[in-house]
């Protein structure tokens, strides 16, 4: 089937797809450095930095009241060094695209093992950079360098070897001027949604306590466990040999996602669990992140299958 751009002068076709004829496809460790900047060795033992670990960065956004460590509680592995311009890019389930662009730093910070630290050259604008971290160029290319399924990951050479459209410097500097515009206005509306969000939680607390009681409402509150309410309900498939759509669980309460031409090479156990609508999926090994989910009619019909293998599924009556 043709593309769009396939019939229009001045595009050429590359691995990527095809692109203008002006722009090329680049590696990534050709043009940034990654890992570079690590903290050596202090004789102060308490000397104090700020501390990046994947739950301080939500939808590109960073948390702004980072916690602090000191040099001798910090992971050897973890003392990266991040500065200004910095990208983040999360090696530990990347799929969620926990991702971000280091716009401001007051004190010194580290990032976490689960974070590629990249600081591009002159040649690669890093706002250009890390917006292409979200787009269907590298999309493909993480799910191909995944490796583990209940921590799935890719290694940091991976990340060198990744591949993105460059258009020259200027045009870069004008598509990043345009898509951040954009960032604001949705950052402006993430913070709006974080407000109600808080509103939200308070309510909550006072209402599924019977601190605050709804009006007409005054009776006594019975204490029961879960098992009375709903029953395991595991339905076990042979892994396919044939590569598969599988679904796993996002953290925070996200939701299923799916993942398609899943490789059954890169998981090591032989049982799959299939899900249908309704079901109360909980991931057990990520439960302290509220990687839990209702199954939507859609996970059900399209045959989707749970791989994460300490995974249980819990069907509400």
């Amino acid at each position: 089937m043709k593309t769009e751009n396939e019939n229009k002068v001045g595009y050429k076709k590359t691995k990527l797809g095809w692109i203008p004829e002006d722009w090329e496809v680049i590696k990534l460790g050709d043009y940034s450095n990654i890992d570079k900047k690590s903290l050596k060795n202090s004789t102060n033992e308490d000397f104090q930095f700020k501390y990046i670990s994947l739950s301080d960065v939500n939808n590109g956004i960073l948390n702004k009241n980072l916690p602090k460590l000191s040099f001798k509680d910090a992971p050897s592995r973890a003392r990266r060094i991040v500065k200004v311009n910095d990208i983040l890019l999360a090696t530990v389930r990347p799929n969620l695209k926990s991702f971000a662009h280091i716009k401001k730093i007051n004190e010194p910070t580290i990032a976490s093992t689960g974070f590629a630290v990249i600081a591009s050259n002159t040649k690669l604008y890093s706002k250009f950079l890390y917006l292409n971290l979200f787009s269907h160029f590298l999309d493909a290319q993480f799910h191909s360098f995944v490796v583990g399924s209940n921590y799935p990951a890719i290694n940091s050479s991976d990340v060198k070897n990744l591949k993105i459209p460059l258009p020259p410097l200027s045009e870069q500097k004008k598509i990043a001027e345009i898509l951040s515009c954009w960032d604001t206005a949705i950052e402006t509306t993430q913070n709006f949604i974080e407000k109600l969000q808080l509103r939200k939680k308070g309510l909550m607390q006072q209402l599924l306590t019977g601190e605050k009681r709804l009006p007409g409402f005054s009776g006594q509150w019975a204490e029961t466990t879960l098992n009375n309410f709903i029953r395991i309900t595991l339905r076990p498939i042979t892994k396919p040999n044939q590569p598969y759509l599988a679904s796993g669980l996002r953290s925070h309460g996200k939701g299923i996602f799916h993942k398609p031409n899943f490789d059954p090479n890169s998981i090591a156990m032989d049982t799959l669990y299939e899900v249908k609508e309704n079901d109360l999926v909980v991931n057990i090994t990520f439960a302290w992140e509220h990687a839990i989910a209702v199954a939507s009619l859609i996970d059900e019909l399209t045959g989707a299958l749970i791989i994460l293998p300490k995974s249980f599924q819990k069907k509400v009556k």
